[in-house]
């Protein structure tokens, strides 16, 4: 269930977006208030739940701990980031966005491994692979390993180093980090 909240709470990001919902709608002031406390009252109790469930989360499968883990980011107001773990929910593959000329470049996971493709390669079987360079940006994702490793959630624990790494986009030749052109993607 707090899996499932996390998903429908993505889009909650902000506080505007709740008072847009509101001017959308005829309520007095004093109805909007006492909605508005309840909906914040009812976003920290999430988070409470979040935090104090992580530990039980070990005996659930890998899917189902990628989809606590995007409760998790929601919970600790990294929404786009938890929308990242919804787009690609399977794990298989990741879209890299260049930020410089946003051209696409398709990174899939074979057997633990980010490969890099500057096209798609279920229908582009003969391309060279795209090198992503580990280790070499100073880009800090102590905010995602963190919760990977006390979720246990070992099919993204490899893949880790690689969202680190930097690629150069095969277009305009620019290196940017790999998970920051995956954030440009959504």
């Amino acid at each position: 269930m707090i899996a499932c909240l996390g998903v429908v709470l993505i889009d909650l990001d902000n506080i505007s977006y709740v008072e847009q919902i509101f001017e959308e709608n005829n309520l007095d002031e004093k109805e909007k208030n006492s909605i508005q406390i309840a909906f914040i009252d009812a976003i920290e109790k999430f988070r409470i739940l979040v935090s104090h469930y992580v530990p039980n989360t070990r005996i659930l499968d890998e899917e189902s701990k990628r989809f606590y883990l995007i409760a998790f980011l929601v919970s600790i107001q990294r929404h786009k980031e938890a929308e990242i773990f919804k787009t690609f929910n399977m794990n298989d593959e990741y879209i890299f966005v260049c930020p410089n000329c946003e051209e696409e470049t398709f990174l899939w996971n074979e057997e633990n491994v980010l490969n890099a493709y500057c096209r798609d390669p279920s229908t582009n079987k003969n391309q060279e692979k795209l090198r992503i360079v580990l280790d070499q940006s100073n880009i800090n994702l102590k905010w995602l390993e963190k919760p990977i490793d006390i979720i246990n959630i070992n099919s993204l624990k490899p893949l880790l180093q690689y969202f680190k790494g930097d690629i150069n986009c095969h277009s305009c030749s620019k290196k940017h980090n790999v998970f920051e052109g995956i954030m440009n993607s959504i």
